[in-house]
């Protein structure tokens, strides 16, 4: 019984190319722990998967009313280090922020910026604008 548990255990962990994986509440890009609370102060679930390739490498939604994040793991280890965790925190900021999740403005991606920006600051990522640039550029490569 137990080796048969240990076989279902191994086959759950497998992630196929293009499905999303477990959800998890952290994820450690580059060393970096990093968890996400939407504004309500609900944890953000991530998902890996290649589905989110056609939207960027990430995307913020609901799933069953719960906030969550798809990253693509594709995308992300192609990213130098500070383009990845930019990533990552502007999709956080989607549901860090109020109404911020979706593209309905202009403004939503420009705060969502700003938020990963402040976070990169924080964690000691970023110390200057022309590093915070270089990552932009990197993205913009995508």
């Amino acid at each position: 019984m137990r080796l048969i548990s240990s076989i279902m255990a191994l086959l759950f962990s497998l992630h196929l190319p293009g499905q999303a994986s477990a959800q998890s509440y952290q994820i450690s890009p580059y060393g970096f722990p990093l968890n996400c609370a939407a504004n309500n102060g609900t944890q953000v679930a991530f998902y890996m998967t290649d589905q989110a390739m056609s939207t960027g490498g990430g995307y913020a939604t609901y799933q069953n009313g719960w906030p969550v994040i798809f990253l693509s793991p594709t995308v992300l280890s192609s990213l130098p280090q500070r383009a990845a965790l930019f990533l990552i925190f502007h999709e956080c900021a989607h549901h860090a922020l109020p109404l911020g999740v979706g593209l309905g403005s202009s403004t939503q991606e420009t705060n969502a910026d700003c938020f990963a920006a402040q976070q990169m600051v924080s964690f000691g990522i970023i110390s200057n604008a022309q590093q915070f640039q270089q990552a932009m550029a990197q993205l913009a490569q995508l």
